[in-house]
């Protein structure tokens, strides 16, 4: 997870530079699994990536950090505080418990 404080008012170009252009990049990247964009108000936006590996995810940060400063960094001035783990509990509609 990469969470980024943007400038105010720059959601929705932030979002739109995200869906054009980096949702792209990353499906391409090795063992891809998801990506999610949260915008949680007060100019605070998380990334949230989902790999096979810890070493996809990893190289998906240098990859989101090019991204930025390549495409957004008039929006993000300061970099990303980077969160990773290991999934340790998950659930999906539908799925029965075990």
């Amino acid at each position: 997870m990469r969470r980024y404080k943007i400038h105010p008012g720059a959601t929705q170009q932030l979002v739109d530079s995200i869906n054009e252009h980096f949702v792209p990049l990353i499906r391409e990247a090795p063992r891809f699994l998801a990506y999610y964009a949260v915008d949680e108000g007060d100019g605070d936006v998380t990334a949230i990536s989902i790999f096979e590996d810890e070493a996809s995810a990893t190289a998906s940060n240098q990859l989101a950090s090019q991204f930025v400063m390549k495409h957004l960094s008039a929006l993000i001035p300061f970099p990303p505080k980077i969160i990773s783990g290991d999934v340790v509990a998950t659930a999906n509609a539908g799925e029965v418990a075990a």
